[in-house]
């Protein structure tokens, strides 16, 4: 039932274009505006769309713990009702998008995650996401709940749909359109060639000059800069951040991203979910190993969002101030601690950025702040042992560690137990699907941290009876 829901979606997307590399005769052909479909059209495409959410209803009801790929299945059913708003918005028009809204689409943790990520953002801002989950409810909490109506939200999948770029140009809510100067097709793949390396020595070309390039050459220079703020303290003289693009070839995704940064010109809040994969083409590696990190040079975490800014963040990468009110008295994480397995992937990112922020603090000699967010997390995180999760907790540790919390080695103990207990059941299975064996992978590394850290502190509680015995011997 599951894989039939699957069909009538990508069906439904395939009548609008070919997204998913699959041609259907039934394909629609239509005009390079909005409200290009008539209304047959219209209708056909909602009658495929509603079977498709239908029939995910129906698995949910049948099993609400059946997993997906994204998640619950209770979370791909509200994704899908969202994937039929934003495509009629994109294709047809707002009214006819919000005939797809309805009350009761995500759980209440995820309403809470998708205002978390707009509340850490600056007004006005852009912020880039990547996948379904960290976009949908976002949508959903702009449309449906009116939160935050002023951040752009912009998918790095759909930039790869030039259908989608033009909607990005368009007036959304209360959201500045997309800043461009570059005129996009509606129905053509879209891709330039990147001019080969020359050698000698570099020459770096103006990312303006690179999109006037790229619009009348058809070609984009491989080695780019973009100018930074003129600073106050030495008006005269101006500075860039100096970029590599690898590869042969841009893609449209790409493309709006370059015309993106050519056109903010520093005056829109720029933010990434997942900086690194948005901005992946500019880290340069050799053999696996990086030697160039880009624009991620000039990433600082703001929560648990990363931010553009125009300065190098490599002795600063975590502003500590706003992410400590973020963390400590912002975010919510309703029913957090009920949440299913399948849907702690929502959440692994705000482990990581209590992490980021602990760790931070240590570096900056500032053990109160540090251990009053660990408190936090361990107040609100569960022990979890799926994916990277349970990596985060036992991580945390090291902050009471060093902070030397005795009173809070207790949850060594804790978390041996649980991921032991996780290890024998997954060990106790014929056959481990790949999300199972990586997961076993991770609780065996955590395991051998947590007995290390066992022996660590019993070292060191040897050593200091030994050290007090000696001294009642002197005395």
């Amino acid at each position: 039932l599951y894989a039939l829901s699957r069909c009538y979606n990508t069906y439904s997307f395939n009548l609008l274009g070919n997204q998913f590399g699959i041609i259907i005769k039934e394909q629609f052909d239509l005009a390079n505006t909005k409200n290009c479909l008539d209304e047959d059209q219209l209708k056909k495409y909602r009658y495929y769309a509603h079977k498709s959410t239908e029939k995910f209803d129906k698995v949910n009801e049948m099993n609400p713990n059946f997993e997906t790929i994204v998640g619950s299945i209770h979370t791909k059913w509200s994704n899908e009702h969202m994937s039929a708003w934003l495509n009629l918005r994109v294709y047809q028009n707002e009214e006819e998008a919000k005939k797809e809204l309805r009350d009761n689409l995500y759980d209440p943790l995820i309403i809470d995650v998708a205002k978390n990520y707009l509340m850490s953002c600056e007004k006005d801002a852009i912020l880039f996401t990547n996948g379904d989950n960290d976009t949908y409810p976002l949508h959903y909490v702009q449309e449906q709940l009116g939160f935050r109506k002023d951040v752009l939200i912009v998918n790095m999948s759909l930039l790869g749909v030039t259908r989608h770029i033009n909607s990005y140009k368009d007036k959304v809510n209360e959201a500045i359109p997309m800043p461009s100067s570059i005129d996009y097709p509606y129905n053509e793949s879209l891709y330039i060639q990147i001019m080969s390396k020359k050698k000698g020595k570099r020459k770096y070309v103006n990312i303006n000059n690179a999109i006037e390039t790229l619009k009348t050459q058809r070609r984009c220079p491989r080695y780019i800069k973009i100018a930074l703020p003129v600073d106050s303290a030495n008006k005269s003289k101006k500075s860039f951040i100096k970029l590599q693009i690898k590869g042969s070839y841009l893609y449209a995704h790409q493309i709006a991203l370059l015309d993106i940064l050519a056109n903010f010109n520093w005056e829109r809040p720029l933010y990434f979910l997942n900086a690194q994969q948005t901005l992946n083409m500019f880290i340069i590696k050799d053999k696996g190993i990086v030697q160039d990190y880009g624009l991620l040079n000039y990433i600082q975490y703001e929560g648990v969002v990363s931010r553009l800014v125009p300065f190098n963040t490599n002795p600063e990468k975590v502003n500590i101030d706003k992410s400590y009110d973020l963390l400590m008295n912002k975010y919510s994480y309703s029913n957090i601690q009920n949440v299913q397995e399948t849907d702690i992937r929502n959440v692994i990112s705000f482990m990581y950025s209590h992490l980021n922020l602990s760790t931070s603090l240590l570096q900056k000699g500032n053990d109160e702040k540090a251990i009053l967010v660990t408190d936090k997390y361990f107040e609100t995180f569960p022990i979890f042992t799926k994916f990277k999760s349970g990596s985060y907790s036992v991580r945390m540790m090291d902050v009471y560690i060093k902070t030397k919390q005795e009173d809070e080695y207790y949850r060594i103990d804790e978390m041996l137990k649980i991921c032991t207990k996780k290890k024998d059941e997954l060990e106790s299975l014929k056959k481990l699907n790949s999300s199972d064996e990586y997961s076993l992978n991770i609780i065996k590394q955590n395991l051998r941290t947590l007995n290390q850290y066992s022996k660590t502190i019993s070292d060191k509680k040897e050593l200091e009876q030994a050290e007090t015995e000696r001294e009642k011997n002197e005395a």
